[in-house]
């Protein structure tokens, strides 16, 4: 059978806001937003999503996490085609290549495995490693870049006690 976060579970993942800044006049320019959503914004995942069971620290992953980014430079990933994900295979995405994304994704994964949140015991590894790859869903009303794109926020996505927030941002580079 396969992995599966429960239904009532608090749980984690790192990914790109892609929720655009509309007060600016560089399209893309995007605004790594910090709060509480009622459904999570456009936005391409770093890490799969990752139970957060209260057993452990979590916060000494996420300040790993933090110190890793300001040695880490901004990355740049182009939209490359239109699928569809899920299940059934209904959800339209935006596919993203790079490279730079692909490094991160499997630092990422590393910090995690390093603080003993386990492929199929913490997280799917079905969506990790070789298996990653970078996507958006396409929402009606969002608009998603057809053009390259830089990414220079990382944000920690949280679902906690059946709130979704954002509850951190880290700045890449320095």
């Amino acid at each position: 059978m396969a992995f599966e976060i429960p239904k009532s579970s608090d749980y984690f993942y790192f990914g790109f806001n892609m929720q655009q800044d509309e007060g600016t006049a560089d399209n893309n320019q995007f605004d790594p937003t910090i709060g509480k959503f009622e459904e999570w914004p456009a936005h391409i995942t770093c890490s799969p999503p990752t139970i957060d069971d209260h057993s452990r620290d979590s916060s000494k992953l996420f300040q790993v996490i933090q110190e890793f980014c300001v040695s880490y430079p901004p990355v740049v990933a182009t939209p490359v085609r239109d699928a569809y994900y899920g299940p059934d295979g209904s959800i339209p995405v935006k596919v993203f290549e790079s490279s730079e994304l692909n490094m991160l994704h499997y630092a990422i994964m590393g910090a995690m495995v390093m603080n003993n949140y386990m492929p199929g015991e913490h997280f799917d590894p079905q969506f990790a490693g070789n298996n990653y790859n970078p996507h958006t869903i396409r929402k009606v009303g969002v608009r998603i870049p057809q053009d390259p794109i830089t990414l220079s926020h990382l944000s920690l996505f949280r679902r906690l006690r059946g709130n979704k927030i954002i509850q951190e941002r880290y700045k890449l580079g320095t």
